[in-house]
């Protein structure tokens, strides 16, 4: 960007990164943090993001197709001085939405003094501009911010455990359902350390410009903090409420990262409660499932004692009273002398084979 007599000059230069470097397109969260994951793990990964999940569980299947929702990517923007001018590249869908209209407002602001405070002015509040994405959904292609969709996927995960746990029969336990849980909030927890990640990298970044572009700014070093004059500078050709509104955007990103950074740590603390919670609640479940099942068989097993006791006295009985039954007295006149003893007979085999035949008829 320039002053509008100097565009003409620019527009050889308006491919000049695609065709000399290659195109670099927007990476996915995990492809940015994970790059020598294969490609097929990261297409999974992709497709399992906290945010897709979130949109498709609040579309209630009014979206038919993943094309038609958002994943977090990591676009990357590309910022060149070059003979005092400033060269932008942006990904297309950033180049048409909210933040291309703030990037131009704050060249609008700093337009007028350009001659006084220089490039780095300018480029300290683009930088300032695309920190402020996160925090702003719209610019994002969001329909809510993304540490409120975190808070609110960390919510819904914990009323859907609540739910599953209500009832405690060993039929409801379901160990596919319990390994969901603990992926969905391993994976949110993952998801937040590596938006940690990306947010460190770009704190690096502009750190690293801010302390070389004003090094008298930093009383404390570079791991300080970043002290911008609090009063109008006087020797600026500037009006004191535009050199006000300069250096608060462009020292916001310093307080955006604190910011960023709080809200990181306080979902992750909550995801880690959660996590714990999912842990007692699962085994608990899993005891009342057990303590459940014992007492059914307990109950089975006081039913097969009685059934057992009621066995071993009838069944003697059953016997004595079949015995007493038979006709004795002529069973015994078809004896024959027994070949050991004389004192009782004995039956025949063709007898009993043709007694046995005879009542089991």
């Amino acid at each position: 960007m320039r002053r509008g007599e100097d565009l003409r000059e620019l527009k050889q230069y308006q491919y000049w990164h695609c065709k000399d470097e290659g195109v670099h397109l927007p990476v996915t969260l995990d492809e940015y943090c994970n790059p020598t994951l294969g490609s097929e793990i990261l297409n999974i990964r992709n497709k399992d993001q906290v945010v897709l999940r979130y949109q498709r569980n609040r579309s209630a299947g009014r979206l038919t197709s993943d094309e038609l929702l958002s994943v977090i990517t990591v676009p990357q923007a590309w910022l060149w001085k070059v003979n005092g001018y400033i060269i932008t590249t942006l990904p297309p869908n950033i180049a048409k939405n909210v933040l291309f209209h703030r990037m131009l407002d704050s060249w609008d602001l700093s337009d007028d003094s350009m001659d006084t405070y220089g490039t780095e002015h300018v480029l300290g509040m683009f930088l300032s501009d695309l920190v402020d994405v996160l925090d702003r959904p719209a610019t994002a292609g969001l329909s809510e911010p993304l540490f409120n969709i975190f808070e609110k996927s960390i919510a819904d995960l914990s009323e859907q455990v609540n739910n599953y746990i209500k009832f405690t029969s060993v039929d409801t336990i379901s160990i596919e359902e319990e390994k969901q849980f603990l992926h969905k909030i391993d994976d949110i927890r993952e998801e937040l350390s590596m938006i940690k990640t990306v947010l460190f990298q770009q704190e690096d970044v502009w750190k690293d410009f801010a302390n070389k572009a004003w090094p008298s700014y930093w009383p404390d070093g570079p791991d300080g903090r970043f002290k911008p004059p609090e009063r109008p500078e006087p020797e600026y050709n500037v009006s004191p409420k535009t050199q006000r509104e300069i250096w608060t955007k462009i020292q916001k990103p310093q307080l955006q990262f604190a910011k960023f950074k709080r809200r990181i740590a306080k979902l992750d603390a909550d995801a880690e409660r959660v996590e714990r919670a999912i842990d007692r609640k699962l085994d608990l479940k899993a005891k009342h499932a057990s303590l459940n099942e014992a007492h059914t068989m307990a109950v089975m097993s006081a039913a097969v004692f009685g059934f057992t006791i009621i066995t071993i006295i009838f069944t003697p009985l059953s016997f004595i009273v079949t015995l007493f039954a038979l006709p004795i007295d002529r069973l015994q006149q078809h004896q024959v002398p027994s070949v050991w003893t004389d004192q009782a007979g004995m039956y025949s085999t063709n007898y009993l084979g043709k007694w046995i035949g005879e009542y089991s008829r």
